[in-house]
């Protein structure tokens, strides 16, 4: 199980996900839905998205939808893909589930386990855009070499690209 230094997990979250893998032996990764809250635990959102494995790995191709906090992996997934990719800074977890995608079936419960705090201080907003544009840029060339699109998901995917290039641009 993953958490981050600054989130919450709620007290039944590790029995919940723990209990989906056993009851779900297909599959090696998890996460949850969860609250985004600022420094003072003030909800800011309810992120609630789609739990069905197929449209999972669809949207996946061009959008992270997983918070890290909400994590949890069977340890053949390690052994067998390794550790979350090095060469991110920014976009290191979705390098990992994307990763893991490749090889395993991955899955979200329908209900809030964690709480990702958001503060503006934090890693996540003191990196470059460039950076983040280019480490955008190697996962969507990852997708696009990896995964299978249907017309809905190659849409959605060429807008991400676009928007890259054209950062790259202003950048």
């Amino acid at each position: 199980a993953v958490l981050d230094a600054d989130d919450v997990s709620y007290k039944n979250r590790l029995q919940e996900q723990v209990n989906y893998l056993k009851k779900n032996k297909d599959i090696y990764l998890i996460g949850s839905w969860y609250l985004k809250i600022d420094k003072n635990n003030k909800v800011l959102e309810k992120v609630k998205t789609i739990t069905d494995i197929e449209k999972i790995k669809q949207i996946m191709i061009y959008k992270n939808i997983f918070a890290h906090s909400s994590v949890m992996f069977n340890k053949k997934v390690l052994k067998s893909i390794g550790v979350y990719p090095t060469k991110f800074v920014y976009m290191q977890v979705y390098g990992f589930i994307l990763k893991v995608m490749t090889k395993f079936k991955i899955s979200l419960i329908p209900k809030i386990l964690t709480k990702s705090r958001i503060i503006r201080s934090s890693m996540t907003f003191n990196i470059s855009p460039k950076q983040i544009n280019h480490e955008r840029e190697i996962i969507l060339f990852f997708t696009w070499l990896n995964f299978k699109k249907n017309i809905f998901t190659s849409y959605f995917w060429i807008i991400e690209y676009i928007k890259v290039s054209l950062k790259k641009i202003i950048f």
